[in-house]
């Protein structure tokens, strides 16, 4: 998922155990999470993944919620780069985008728990309800002050409202991620969000050989 600036996940746990131990769980619980989805996974299977037994993990973790906090918080860290800076000229921050869409497709394991546990979180008795909604409130202000850069210099070509074009935004990129993890030679996210930016502000696109370059 693309993000705005960084921010707490809001969820934390009793930490503190043994590093290496505590790290192996963290990204067994990751994989769990990212192809069952956090509701169906269990504790038990965490355990088997790394072959401990429950109480074993218990030492570490008391509950699924805390192993959550420490999921996301190891999400944050693997995807520190995926911020979209407020302060970025908009054609940086729309190059920034299109190169994390580009970059995920060697990391679906990134995308895969961002799709299962954010349809999980829309239910406000999910654990992590406040993160999702947190994370998409400042995605969304990100966008729109985006958008209103352009607007106000001449080189946004919609009619749309910046919240609305922002809102847009993130559902093209979440709903191609999740057709792309169903199928990954059927959909090309990065084009087809290209494609549809091109449409809205193509004076602020850089052709993708200058995007690169000026990384």
């Amino acid at each position: 998922m693309i993000e705005g600036d960084a921010m707490s996940t809001g969820v934390r746990g009793p930490y503190g155990k043994t590093p290496q131990v505590r790290r192996q769980i963290i990204e067994a619980a990751f994989e769990i999470f990212s192809a069952s989805g956090y509701r169906a996974a269990t504790m038990k299977d965490v355990a088997m993944k790394v072959g401990m037994t429950p109480k074993g993990l218990n030492h570490h973790f008391a509950t699924k919620e805390d192993l959550l906090g420490a999921v996301l918080e190891l999400r944050d860290e693997v995807g520190a780069s995926r911020h979209v800076p407020r302060s970025a000229h908009p054609s940086d921050a729309l190059d920034m985008i299109l190169a994390v869409l580009r970059d995920d497709a060697a990391t679906p394991h990134l995308i895969e728990l961002h799709i299962s546990l954010a349809a999980e979180a829309s239910q406000n008795s999910h654990p992590a309800h406040q993160f999702y909604a947190d994370r998409y409130n400042s995605l969304r202000e990100a966008l729109c002050g985006l958008f209103a850069q352009a607007r106000a210099a001449g080189k946004l070509r919609s009619k749309l409202e910046d919240h609305s074009l922002a809102a847009l935004l993130i559902a093209v990129m979440d709903g191609l991620q999740l057709q792309w993890l169903y199928d990954h030679d059927a959909v090309e996210v990065e084009p087809v969000v290209r494609s549809f930016l091109e449409e809205v502000a193509p004076d602020l696109v850089r052709p993708r050989s200058l995007s690169a370059a000026q990384k």
